[in-house]
């Protein structure tokens, strides 16, 4: 993040996103089986969807800040004008890495479960829900080269309404990942599984026929519902599929899986705009495309198993 207020060329500002990406990639794993451990089948959903919850609160307030210091911007926006936000948002990334530093681990298991990657090969649940994975993340990548375009070539959109799309999302994740949680624990994984990929299709669709900032607020309603269920269904679900000894494996081969696939997704998603699309004038049907590909690879995980059982009554 603090890298970023030095930034002035494209290229230095890819080496520092793949950087990021890179460290990222290792604590989003680690960090979910941290949590993995301190849960339950029975009520995994639940402890997960307040752990997002808790997320989605921090998340609401940093936009609220960067909403608040950006109102009073006049002209266009600038690279300047994401500087107090970008370190502020350096600051919490190290304060949040400190308190994770000092979080007690539950005392490793006596007898450690060997690393075989052919066991892990050999799980026909785990194979198939990362192939079904990358599909969805060439599918849901795909219009990601596209939303930056709509906002700062279509909409022109000034830094608190960037701020004010995410306020809408972030508020949305943080007031439904405790019901999402109780609902995965009562009826099953796959359900929300399913359900959050097929509702991302309304992103692309509202940036395709947006003609005013708040077009995507609305739509955000709906998106951050969407990431909601994203959020607390992808975790609990690796979680539930991992042997104790494996949780980390097996979430870090789900975020290989889907990272290969949006890198792969991403610049599919550009080289078609740009070589067959004719750039700007292609811009909606990249977007009406992506949205297509996502509804139809969301579907797809109606082929993935269940990773839980269903309560009866």
């Amino acid at each position: 993040m603090a890298g970023l207020l030095f930034t002035r060329e494209p290229t230095t500002l890819i080496a520092l996103v793949v950087l990021s990406s890179f460290f990222n990639s290792m604590a989003i794993p680690a960090w979910n089986s941290l949590v993995g451990d301190y849960t339950e089948e029975s009520t995994r959903g639940r402890v997960l969807g307040a752990v997002n919850s808790m997320s989605q609160l921090g998340s609401f307030a940093a936009m609220a800040v960067a909403v608040a210091l950006s109102l009073g911007q006049e002209g266009a926006t600038t690279v300047e004008s994401y500087r107090v936000v970008l370190s502020l948002a350096a600051v919490a990334c190290l304060a949040s890495g400190l308190m994770v530093w000092l979080t007690e681990e539950k005392p490793p298991a006596p007898r450690k479960e060997k690393l075989d990657f052919r066991k892990v090969a050999e799980d026909h649940r785990l194979t198939r829900y990362l192939a079904l994975n990358f599909l969805y993340g060439v599918g849901m990548s795909f219009a990601w080269p596209l939303f930056p375009m709509v906002i700062t070539h279509r909409l022109g959109l000034k830094l608190w309404q960037i701020g004010a799309l995410s306020l809408t999302s972030s508020l949305v994740g943080a007031l439904t990942q405790r019901g999402i949680g109780r609902f995965m624990d009562k009826q099953g994984r796959k359900p929300v599984v399913i359900a959050s990929r097929v509702t991302m299709a309304v992103a692309p669709l509202t940036y395709a026929l947006a003609t005013q900032w708040w077009h995507i607020a609305l739509g955000e309603l709906f998106l951050g519902l969407g990431m909601a269920a994203w959020m607390s269904s992808e975790s609990t679900y690796m979680i539930d599929l991992a042997p104790p000894g494996l949780r980390a494996t097996y979430l870090a081969s789900s975020t290989a899986a889907f990272g290969v696939a949006s890198f792969l997704g991403s610049n599919l998603g550009g080289h078609i705009i740009e070589t067959y699309l004719n750039g700007l004038e292609g811009l909606n049907t990249g977007l009406y495309i992506s949205s297509l590909l996502r509804a139809l690879f969301g579907l797809a995980y109606l082929l993935a198993h269940e990773s839980r059982t269903p309560e009866t009554n």
